[in-house]
């Protein structure tokens, strides 16, 4: 897969708050706000969601042939969050979520959860079917590309490298990319 000439790939770190749409008739803060402040010359748009209480990796991209496959559920990307909760799950509630770091601290229990699909709210469902109160939520990596330090409501273009590696997640490579007729 090849981009076409100009396209763009973004890492955004969405605040809490923030819908993922480009436009919003009520008024509330969107991505698509966040957007027009980056005077961008390429318009583009979110790969996938998150919802207005999860914070994090929101990858934006004016390639739609690369958006299509990171959302397809037969490339199975792996989207890896940070869940903290309002208490201390017994361990086989962690066990049931599959849940991976996890670290405790007063009344307050941090873990990671990854998920291959992007099911609306599923975190949040599985969460509450174990009786636990999410505090906080946040996209830290979609594919190998992880938020690392990107303050939040920032963003920054990927890198050739990180727009190779993503599309690898995708079975692109160079080589497997669509050929040009001359």
């Amino acid at each position: 897969m090849r981009p076409a000439a100009g396209d763009i790939t973004i890492a955004f770190n969405k605040p809490i708050g923030t819908i993922t749409s480009m436009r919003d008739e009520r008024g509330r803060p969107c991505v698509g706000d966040a957007i027009k402040q980056w005077r961008l010359t390429q318009r583009v748009f979110p790969v996938g969601r998150l919802d207005a209480q999860t914070s994090g990796l929101l990858l934006l991209t004016s390639d739609g042939e690369l958006a299509g496959k990171l959302l397809h559920p037969s490339f199975e990307v792996e989207r890896r969050y940070r869940v903290c909760v309002a208490a201390r799950p017994s361990a086989s509630s962690l066990r049931r979520l599959d849940a991976q770091d996890v670290t405790t601290r007063k009344d307050t229990t941090c873990f990671e959860l990854v998920l291959r699909s992007g099911a609306n709210r599923e975190i949040r469902r599985a969460c509450a079917r174990e009786g636990l109160r999410i505090v906080s939520l946040e996209r830290i990596a979609y594919g190998p590309i992880a938020l690392q330090q990107l303050p939040v409501g920032k963003h920054r273009v990927l890198s050739a490298r990180e727009l190779r590696q993503l599309k690898g997640a995708v079975g692109d490579t160079p080589e497997k990319g669509p050929s040009r007729a001359g």
